[in-house]
């Protein structure tokens, strides 16, 4: 189980593989993408992004964090990773014990913090931002979906389909994902989702966007070029028709222009709008397109 925040970064490693980023700069890159075509093949645009780096927030002092992880089964989320980052710094990654629970001290003054677990692979991953407090914070329990153990591979031309979500490359299509654990083999890189239920978010988790559906998406950060169409179950049962706004969650921290493309670090933004189709079935995308995969939020319009 793997997964790397952001790019551009020092990307600290699990002993058995697990690549993270703490947000301290390095020089050169950490790997490049094994899945790009060929100088002979044409090379589809990714989507680059109006950007939202702000670095206005200020710095806080958050203190020792715990949170108890379960997955939306009610089971205990064990290895799961956890994380506080800010927009300048991030924490080392830790993994929740046998009962689901750890706890984590924030050395750093941090800008914009967010409590974030799962590692978008086995588990989702899910980003909450809170206001920190000196003397510390309990999340209390928080959940998280499993992710399926096989993926749908994200071949140009071919529908994936995963949990019910779906993503379709274009014919000359590809991802553009830098390979770390387990994002550097097909299976690692293909496209794993599951609902997030409603009764189960957390406090927090929509900083204001209106949503009434979240999925959570993998492997998180990786680029669709070009911008990719998006399918959804209709897990709610609306009538075909329905009007619908497609969001993103922002969960690729850092100050650099690789991060915080699409949506602000923990917030949620518009990036297209779409029907219920007639079949009833699933929410599909009319205008707009799907740039990165990151978790995906849904609100009747």
């Amino acid at each position: 189980m793997a997964r790397k925040f952001g790019r551009g970064y020092r990307c600290w490693m699990r002993p058995r593989g697990f690549a993270l980023l703490a947000l301290l700069p390095l020089a050169g890159g950490c790997g490049s993408d094994p899945a790009t075509p060929t100088a002979e093949e044409p090379q589809p645009a990714c989507a680059e992004g109006p950007g939202y780096v702000d670095l206005s927030y200020p710095e806080l002092d958050v203190g020792e964090v715990s949170v108890t992880v379960r997955t939306t089964d009610d089971e205990p989320a064990v290895e799961a990773l956890v994380l506080v980052c800010g927009i300048n710094v991030c924490t080392r990654p830790k993994y929740t014990d046998a009962r689901g629970e750890v706890v984590i001290s924030v050395e750093s003054p941090t800008q914009k913090p967010a409590l974030k677990y799962g590692d978008a692979y086995e588990y989702g991953e899910v980003g909450v931002l809170f206001d920190a407090d000196a003397g510390g914070t309990d999340f209390g329990t928080v959940y998280v979906p499993r992710l399926p153990v096989e993926g749908a591979p994200l071949l140009p031309g071919q529908r994936a389909e995963s949990g019910g979500v779906a993503i379709t490359l274009a014919k000359n299509g590809r991802i553009d994902l830098e390979p770390f654990e387990p994002y550097d083999t097909d299976e690692g890189r293909a496209l794993r989702a599951a609902r997030l239920p409603r009764d189960l978010w957390p406090a927090g988790l929509l900083s204001g966007a209106p949503l009434e559906l979240v999925f959570t998406l993998a492997p998180m950060g990786a680029r669709l070029c070009p911008p990719a169409p998006l399918e959804l179950p209709n897990s709610e049962g609306w009538a075909p028709g329905t009007a619908v706004e497609f969001y993103l969650q922002g969960l690729d921290a850092g100050v650099d222009a690789a991060a915080q493309r699409f949506a602000p670090y923990g917030q949620w933004e518009p990036f297209g709008t779409g029907v219920v189709d007639e079949s009833g079935e699933h929410l599909v995308l009319t205008e707009g397109a799907l740039p990165v995969v990151s978790n995906v939020g849904v609100a009747r319009l």
